[in-house]
């Protein structure tokens, strides 16, 4: 044995992996799977989980047959991320619903941090509890984007314009805005057509796919706009595979022509098209865009779709440029 072992407390070595293991278990961990990793006796394990809750840094679950970390006050911040990726995730499956232990693999964090994060949420009336023990979006959820929805003059003067367009093209017309690094549906006119491609308000996407996020990407500031396809971690949702080597290239273009064209990129079998609106000094406030099932259209059809998008809303005194 050397010096430097002499001066180690192996039970608190032996405490300190217990932590790290629970902090590393997303479900949590049972008595005898913590035995077992680290190769000693459930006795000696137990008395390490039972300093540990008294020290106040792990809980048992309800079952009382498995242990988790709590989480401390200096992850705070990664409890409001996850509470974000809990609603975005529920309203992505909306009216479906998931477990907690579905939910926190979501959120990367443990079943039991996840567990009072729901509680408060669901006391707040933005998510509900099924009898079965699932979660999904509550109504309460409305009374949050309100105020949003209530202001947005923007949304409320183009309105008539995107009646106009619904009844020209006979497709779905939809307003997005742009927030942070996601393109959120905020205005939808669904095409009368029985075949159609209809995307609810609230629908929120990655910049990455479809024509109103390339929009978004093309018309923010270019050193942005690199970052942003640098560190985003680009997911297919159909056989396009976005990659930021081939999207990058894409961006000049769209600034040049006004527009951006998506052929089955969020959607296998739908296709789109989408213009920016600009504010005074070019830059981006708004993307208005159509949608519509792939097999009605092809490049040539959404490339006049979108001429007619650019004519309707400078005839109407909308700004479609950055001014550059």
């Amino acid at each position: 044995m050397t010096n430097k072992d002499n001066y180690q407390l192996k039970t608190l070595g032996r405490g300190l992996e217990v932590l790290a293991l629970l902090k590393s278990a997303s479900a949590g961990m049972t008595l005898s799977e913590l035995s077992r990793q680290l190769g000693e006796p459930t006795t000696v394990i137990f008395r390490i989980l039972k300093t540990l809750e008294a020290c106040g840094q792990i809980r048992q679950d309800l079952t009382g047959k498995t242990y988790g970390a709590l989480m401390q006050p200096q992850d705070d911040s990664a409890a409001v991320l996850r509470a974000v990726v809990t609603l975005r995730t529920l309203g992505d499956i909306y009216p479906g619903s998931l477990s907690t232990v579905e939910l926190a693999s979501q959120s990367g964090c443990q079943a039991l941090d996840l567990a009072g994060q729901l509680q408060a949420l669901c006391s707040e009336g933005v998510i509900e509890e099924s009898r079965d023990g699932y979660w999904r979006l509550a109504h309460g959820c409305l009374a949050l984007a309100s105020p949003l929805i209530a202001q947005d003059d923007l949304a409320a003067n183009l309105q008539p314009l995107m009646e106009t367009l619904r009844r020209e093209t006979r497709e779905t017309v939809l307003l997005y805005r742009i927030s942070g690094e996601r393109q959120t549906v905020v205005v939808s006119l669904p095409s009368p057509q029985p075949i159609r491609y209809v995307l609810g308000v609230g629908s929120s996407f990655p910049l990455y796919l479809g024509a109103a996020g390339k929009v978004a990407l093309a018309y923010m500031p270019a050193a942005d706009a690199r970052r942003y396809l640098d560190q985003a971690d680009l997911v297919p949702n159909t056989d396009y595979v976005p990659e930021a080597s081939s999207i990058q290239p894409m961006l000049n273009r769209i600034r040049h022509d006004g527009y951006a064209i998506s052929m089955g990129e969020r959607v296998e079998g739908a296709a789109g098209v989408a213009v920016p609106i600009c504010g005074p000094q070019g830059q981006l406030v708004a993307a208005i865009s159509i949608v519509l099932p792939a097999f009605r259209t092809d490049r040539a059809q959404l490339e006049k779709m979108a001429t007619q998008l650019r004519r309707t809303l400078a005839d109407a005194g909308y700004r479609a440029d950055a001014g550059s």
